[in-house]
């Protein structure tokens, strides 16, 4: 837990105003209910009491406040989901930063299993699974030109 705070320390404040986004989503859609229930209360059972511009206007009023709850519950969410795609990108860029860092020290052999191309792309000698991800990384080879010795999986060579 320790190697993992390590990395997450520079990001802890966008990981605070991620959780402080995701609480603001998380109320603005419990807030959104309450008015709906009171448009319903006021406005759909307890109409003979009221004028019908009173009915008009309150309840335009209510369902125009719901929807804007609803807008910043979602805007929210969104902001959210923008702040933690940031901190994911830049703690994968610091991870693979370290994972060259270590597999390019020559008196270490390193074996990694990776799910993106970009991380291994300096490897010595890379075995690619057979199927669609070996043709993706033939499609790599031939755009890039030479790479490392890559052989399917399963296929000594």
């Amino acid at each position: 837990m320790a190697i993992l705070w390590s990395y997450l320390r520079p990001y802890r404040w966008l990981i605070v105003l991620s959780l402080v986004l995701a609480a603001g989503a998380q109320l603005a859609s419990l807030v959104d209910p309450i008015i709906f229930g009171k448009l319903v209360d006021e406005y759909a059972l307890r109409r003979a009491s009221k004028t019908d511009e009173e009915l008009i206007s309150g309840a335009l009023q209510l369902l125009a406040l719901g929807v804007g709850v609803a807008l910043l519950s979602r805007l929210l969410k969104a902001m959210q989901e923008y702040v933690v795609k940031l901190v994911v990108q830049k703690f994968g860029m610091q991870i693979t930063d370290t994972v060259k860092a270590v597999s390019l020290s020559s008196e270490r052999i390193t074996i990694l299993i990776a799910h993106r191309l970009s991380t291994i792309m300096h490897a010595n000698t890379i075995f690619v699974q057979k199927g669609l991800y070996y043709a993706m990384w033939r499609q790599l080879v031939r755009e890039r030109g030479p790479s490392p010795v890559v052989s399917p999986a399963g296929d000594p060579s």
